[in-house]
């Protein structure tokens, strides 16, 4: 079984325990979407330094690029914002970022 099958069935179970447990759902979607956004900043704080990692969290971080290169190829067409010499942001995981945030909020 793939991890990203993995990480989704433990997903659904922990949704399936929570409503039959009498817990929102909401609060469990909530709390995996927090887990998420922060993910997603960790991978692109260390993605340039991916080479440095010890073995057993560049395991971890090929994982997790499984599940957000798609994502990041899906909004690949946004441009970086220039912010100085050789200075730029990468507006992929920003937008990425903000819709969770959104999505968060919304909730």
């Amino acid at each position: 079984m793939k991890k990203v099958d993995i990480i989704l069935f433990t997903t659904a179970l922990l949704l399936l325990i929570g409503l039959l447990l009498y817990i929102d759902g909401i609060i469990i979607l909530k709390i995996t979407i927090c887990f998420i956004i922060i993910g997603i900043f960790f991978y692109w704080k260390l993605f340039p330094y991916k080479s440095q990692l010890y073995p057993k969290y560049a395991q971890i971080m090929d994982s997790v690029a499984v599940v957000i290169n798609p994502l990041i190829q899906l909004i690949n067409k946004l441009p970086n914002v220039k912010l100085g010499d050789k200075l730029f942001v990468d507006t992929r995981y920003l937008f990425l970022c903000t819709i969770l945030l959104f999505i968060l909020v919304l909730l």
